[in-house]
Order: C-alpha cells, then structure tokens, then sequence
C-alpha cells in the first residue's frame, strides 16, 4: 500500500480513528485550506478509498460545503481511464466529504523528486497520455482543469491519473472574483489575468509540468514541449489532440506507442 503520509497543524484526524462515519483514517494524502485528503479504509467495502472530507474548522463555512457538492457534481459526470471514479458523496453530512477510488501509487512529483530527469522517450509517453485526457475533459466533458501539475497527477502502474477536480470548471466560464485559481508557476498568463477558462490554460500547465521532468533536456521533444507553454495563446498548440499529436511523434518504439497510429 503506496501513502505519503502527509502531517498536518489543522486537521484533528488521527490514523485509525473514524475520520467520516464508515471511513478510517490510515493517511493524510494532501489537501488545502478548506479540505483534507486521506486514504481511509472502508468498514462497509473492506477496500482502501481516497476521502476528501472538509477541515473541521471549515464545516461551518457556507463556500466549503459547496466546494465538496461542486466537485461531486464534476466527478459524477466524468468516465475516463485516466480520471478516479467517485464512489460517494455527503455534501449535506455534519462533515461534508466526497469518496473516490484511491490511485495506488506515487504522485508525479514524488516520482520525479526521486528519479530525476526523465528519459525523452519516457516524458513523451506520459505526456500523450495526459494530453489524451484532457482532451477528453476539454471535448466530452466541457471542462477545463485548471491545477494541472505534478503534485496532481499520479502514477497507477506507470500510467498517470489526472487528480484534483476542485478548480476544474466549464469551457469559458468567467473567473469567479479573487485571486487566479490554481497554481503559480503552472498557470498560463490568461488564468493569472482572471479570463474566462480556456483549454489552452491546461496546455500550459501540461508543458510546463513535461518541461520539469525533461530538465536541462536538449531533445527536439523539449523543443516541441516548448510549443505548449507558449506565453502567448495564439502561438501555443491549439488543443490537447494537437498536443497529443505532437508529443506522439517523438517517441522512439513502435511498442512504445499509447494511441494507436490510424488514431490520427
């Protein structure tokens, strides 16, 4: 069983005690201001279940209940390889919470902080895998991420699952007032601006995230890689088909390949 067990001032759950009714807390995976992921044990399935619960102090804030009934709402919508199913969901409990499958596994960015610089090969693969699904979020679903990074993805059997749906919201819908949602470093310029989401705001953050796992990477992949966190929208590569397209070609192995070529 893969957990980092991730210690926290401001949450009061402790391993082996009941974080929401049915779920036992076994790790803290992460979470923000107004919300905490565990991985739990299940009493009713007898299976280890992703628990995103709201902070104690936070349950009797009006936005936190929301936040948990909004993503809940995204999730229910979403059937995709490369997105965790949910499982349940308690927006209206004393404590609000949203269950998930748990994604065995290292986040990116632990993987990354243990191996160091990627192989080329290794980078494009992933990134044709992600690419494809965002596409499918961008296209299907109607949704931009907007928190792609590598602390949001992790790694089932070397395959990346795209996590985190708690920023993600409709193709153009307008910044809600505040702050830019997501994180510095990863957005592109627009979302730091506050305009309506675009998929070309995950483009960016998928290239800037390819573009930390290549490091001082020479390769004509860190070339194309370029193309995606162009500063500039009408110069970044247009879609996340495109983009899977591109990465697609460098990757060396016909066994290598994820999309089949009469995919294009």
């Amino acid at each position: 069983m893969t957990a980092t067990l991730v210690p926290s001032a401001i949450d009061t759950a402790v391993p082996g005690t009941e974080l929401v009714p049915g779920f036992v807390a076994h790790a803290e995976l992460g979470g923000g201001h107004r919300c905490s992921s565990w991985l739990c044990w299940s009493t009713r399935h007898m299976a280890f279940m992703t628990v995103k619960a709201v902070r104690p102090q936070q349950i009797g804030h009006p936005r936190a209940r929301a936040a948990i009934r909004r993503e809940a709402g995204i999730l229910r919508e979403l059937a995709h390889p490369a997105i965790p199913r949910l499982l349940e969901a308690a927006p209206d409990a004393p404590r609000p919470y949203l269950v998930t499958e748990f994604v065995e596994g290292p986040t990116l960015s632990a993987a990354a902080d243990e191996a160091g610089p990627w192989a080329p090969d290794d980078v494009a693969c992933l990134g044709v895998q992600l690419a494809c699904a965002l596409h499918y979020l961008h296209t299907v679903a109607g949704l931009v991420h907007l928190d792609v990074k590598p602390s949001n993805i992790a790694l089932r059997d070397g395959r990346p699952i795209l996590l985190d749906f708690g920023t993600a919201t409709s193709v153009g819908m307008p910044a809600p007032p505040g702050p830019a949602r997501g994180t510095r470093g990863y957005m592109a310029p627009e979302q730091l601006q506050c305009r309506p989401a675009s998929p070309g705001m995950d483009i960016h953050a998928l290239g800037v995230t390819l573009t930390e796992l290549l490091g001082d990477s020479r390769s004509a992949l860190a070339f194309s890689v370029g193309w995606l966190r162009q500063p500039d929208p009408a110069r970044r590569v247009p879609s996340a088909r495109a983009a899977a397209a591109v990465l697609d070609r460098h990757i060396g192995h016909d066994e290598d390949r994820i999309v089949p070529t009469y995919a294009w």
